[in-house]
């Protein structure tokens, strides 16, 4: 059995105002449909050499005791999120960013495709926390190499606001990209999703693995 057919990812996830995508729409539109007129989508992928284990525990920490049910208890989940991987900006090896503006039934679409291309790159979600709900699955005997080198964490983002990001090829346009997402405020907060892989914090990708999962991946200068 390969590390990679061992692994899980973990999802802290939530669509805000507590009944999901559809009720936070509909008042949304009537009210502010001239003043907001598309939504922001951001994927941001940030891979992390192994030696940042403490990052494995902050997020696990943050998917069994984080708020996903509420707007305020995401965006500190964001927040405490991106202050993470600000605080290890020499371990940070590899990075990517998208960012979409697109209406808001085209926003959502976008989304879920998102979600489900991050979430299928491994074989099983061991931890979730869903607007809420919390699910573990059977921890697993994993596989260990010496080659094992990194940790990579997705954050899925959608927003009221146009964000100003940068590309991610550098730890300037990395670090600006991370403050602007850490600084949204819970009321322009539509959904969230971050999502790691691998979940043990004992174990981690190998730099083969991580290149084969995410070939689009910037070297930062």
């Amino acid at each position: 059995m390969t590390l990679l057919a061992s692994m899980g990812v973990v999802i802290i996830a939530g669509i805000l105002l507590c009944g999901g995508w559809e009720d936070f729409v509909g008042p949304w539109l009537s009210t502010q449909k001239e003043k907001y007129k598309k939504l922001t989508v951001v994927r941001q992928r940030v891979a992390l050499l192994a030696s940042a284990k403490d990052i494995q525990s902050d997020l696990i920490r943050m998917a069994e005791q984080g708020d996903t049910d509420s707007s305020y208890g995401l965006a500190k989940i964001l927040q405490e999120t991106t202050l993470a991987l600000l605080r290890h900006p020499d371990k940070v090896i590899y990075a990517w960013s998208d960012k979409n503006r697109e209406s808001i039934d085209n926003a959502e679409d976008l989304f879920n495709q998102f979600s489900m291309e991050e979430r299928s790159r491994a074989s099983e979600e061991t931890l979730t926390n869903v607007d809420g709900r919390l699910s573990k699955s059977k921890e697993k005997a994993h596989e260990k190499t010496q080659d094992n080198e990194y940790i990579l964490v997705n954050v899925l983002v959608v927003t009221n606001g146009d964000l100003n990001l940068r590309p991610s090829d550098s730890h300037e346009g990395l670090k600006s990209n991370l403050v602007a997402l850490g600084s949204i405020t819970p009321d322009d907060l539509v959904a969230l999703e971050i999502i790691w892989q691998p979940e043990d914090e004992y174990d981690v990708l190998s730099k083969e693995e991580l290149l084969s999962l995410y070939p689009d991946l910037n070297v930062l200068g």
